[in-house]
């Protein structure tokens, strides 16, 4: 994510009849205006619907509930016993009617939060170093980085503990806390702490603009493409338009969409992607504001400017897949017959929209719900996918509950933890005891030779993270669940 607006964004707008029993009123559902984000990371987290509105909120000076509110305001400024900015009141005001709505995705944002969420309006760019990360065994973990970024330049690796990030330590596997803190203007320096095979590492890096498309694919087989969507931004459907077009002239046929763990993005972008798999007339979504009927957005040369996809189509989701990834997966599966294979969806359906209350901040809050093209609502509920599959055992496995290392001779949970991981990935075979015995140091040895680690028979946090990214390549090796959408695709 970036943290400015972009200011050449395009204004396309479709305007939509409302069917009510007044006068024809016409709505406008705009790229700009409309659009679901998450503001939180990777495997967990929290998936919003969001909608941009620039104009700020008016109140009657004369409401009796707002002379109240002034009241308490004023006493405070003048007589609280200690020295309080008018900015503060003004934000505690905001956000205590905010939280009193009890809704999660009705929040004040401050100037971070609004960058967050400004940076998914203007696309996958962000100032960063060019590292995701993930949380595992409570500490926060390179995943992977950014090719020619600032973090690869300086060295940094998959599997690096993320200890500390200008000198604030890094709790609970707390990767959006992370986040927030990797992230920062354009040239401005980020201090790392970093446990690598137990030692401890300073890195000072100079961030920079982090650019990344949501849309990626590569060969499947002689037929078939494997398209990935990472999150709907203001360029995915532009992204999604040309790599299709690119599959269609290479000569493939076929094309497998996986929007696992996408988390959400701009609606207008989930619509506009799906309006390439649906033919124009057919519902892509419904939009329902309060007190109204929901309004039918229909695939139309609006969206797709007169193009349409002839790649058959299956789509992966999982618990994950959310917001956007929803309309997107519902779309093509309610209105073109597209099957959805995986797991049930996150189940996101309601609409925030974002306010602005100063240069720095804005609040956002629900406005309306979206329904799925047969007009289910699917909030709390997710989308039960054509073909359900079963995620592998072993990517439920349990966390190390303690960094303390692992050796022979001692027993207890962790020792048992370590054996399940031993044992999904073949080093153990029917072996759980809970004690570090001779079998269990044979197989941590032949596990660190493996990963070409020192062979020492005892667990660290480097062997702890080497096992977690073992079963990571292990679940992409064994990937059932595109296995079977594959097979989809011949039906």
């Amino acid at each position: 994510m970036t943290e400015n607006k972009n200011e050449n964004q395009t204004e396309e707008t479709t305007e939509i009849t409302k069917n009510t029993d007044k006068p024809k009123k016409h709505v406008k559902i705009s790229l700009k205006n409309t659009i679901l984000i998450s503001l939180t990371s990777v495997l967990v987290g929290v998936f919003l619907t969001l909608g941009i509105v620039t104009l700020l909120e008016k109140q009657n000076p004369v409401d009796p509930d707002i002379q109240e509110i002034s009241q308490v305001y004023d006493k405070l400024e003048k007589t609280y016993y200690k020295n309080v900015s008018a900015d503060t009141l003004k934000n505690g005001a905001i956000s205590g009617m905010l939280s009193s709505l009890n809704d999660p995705y009705s929040t004040y944002l401050d100037d971070d939060q609004s960058q967050q969420i400004n940076s998914t309006i203007q696309g996958s760019n962000f100032s960063g170093i060019g590292v995701q990360v993930v949380s595992k065994n409570n500490q926060v973990v390179i995943d992977s980085l950014i090719a020619g970024s600032p973090a690869k330049k300086a060295n940094l690796k998959a599997g690096d503990i993320i200890k500390a990030v200008d000198k604030t330590e890094l709790k609970d596997g707390d990767i959006s806390k992370a986040s927030e803190l990797i992230r920062g203007k354009i040239n401005t320096t980020v201090t790392l702490t970093i446990v690598r095979a137990n030692k401890e590492m300073t890195f000072k890096i100079k961030r920079a603009k982090i650019a990344q498309s949501t849309v990626t694919y590569s060969k499947y087989d002689a037929q078939t493409v494997l398209l990935q969507i990472s999150q709907f931004d203001v360029n995915t459907a532009k992204d999604l338009k040309k790599s299709l077009k690119q599959i269609e002239k290479d000569k493939f046929t076929k094309v497998i969409i996986d929007v696992r763990s996408n988390p959400g993005g701009v609606m207008d972008a989930a619509i506009q992607s799906a309006s390439y798999f649906v033919k124009n007339g057919k519902v892509l979504m419904q939009y329902q504001e309060k007190g109204q009927k929901a309004i039918k957005i229909k695939s139309s040369k609006k969206y797709n400017d007169g193009y349409q996809t002839k790649l058959k189509a299956t789509v992966l989701v999982d618990a994950n897949t959310a917001s956007a990834g929803e309309i997107f997966a519902a779309a093509l599966n309610q209105s073109s017959g597209v099957s959805l294979v995986g797991q049930k969806t996150y189940g996101k359906g309601t609409v925030q929209e974002v306010n602005q209350v100063s240069s720095k901040s804005e609040y956002k809050y629900t406005v309306a719900k979206w329904l799925t093209p047969n007009g289910t609502w699917v909030n709390e509920k997710g989308i039960t996918p054509t073909v359900t599959v079963k995620i592998p055992a072993y990517l439920n496995l349990s966390s190390f509950t303690e960094a303390t290392p692992l050796k022979s001779g001692i027993m207890g949970l962790d020792v048992a933890v370590l054996q399940q991981y031993l044992l999904a990935l073949g080093y153990l075979q029917n072996h759980l005891t809970g004690i570090y015995d001779t079998q269990t140091l044979t197989a941590v040895k032949n596990f660190q030779a493996a990963q070409k680690l020192p062979v020492t028979g005892i667990v660290t946090d480097t062997e702890r993270n080497a096992l977690y990214q073992a079963i990571i390549k292990k679940a992409q090796a064994e990937d059932q669940t595109l296995e079977i959408a594959r097979k989809e695709l011949d039906k």
